[in-house]
């Protein structure tokens, strides 16, 4: 329960901030949010199709709340937090789970 409840405060904070920064609401662009458990790890992706991240991002060093909360929450269960722009930003939460061999994939 604890993981679902993290996993969705992640995901808040990355749709909150695509919205933000790809300007979402006001130019009408698109969101991808994708979560996968695979081999032992939960990965949890969302893009959106705006500027992308500036030149040398990382997210490790960025001073905003919500990728402090991101941060913090991943780090706390050893995951990694990834970014790259790829028709817009991108960014990859990996988190080691190891309940069981059943494979889950959610598009959204």
């Amino acid at each position: 329960m604890d993981l679902c409840l993290e996993m969705g405060l992640i995901l808040t904070e990355l749709v909150i901030n695509a919205c933000r920064h790809a300007e979402i609401p006001l130019r009408g662009g698109k969101i991808t949010i994708s979560l996968r458990r695979t081999a032992g790890r939960i990965v949890l992706t969302v893009a959106d199709d705006g500027p992308g991240f500036p030149e040398n991002f990382q997210s490790d060093n960025d001073k905003t709340v919500g990728f402090k909360i991101v941060g913090s929450l991943v780090s706390q269960r050893g995951g990694s937090v990834s970014t790259f722009n790829r028709s817009g930003a991108v960014v990859e939460v990996n988190i080691p789970y190891f309940e069981d061999n059943r494979s889950l994939e959610i598009t959204a």
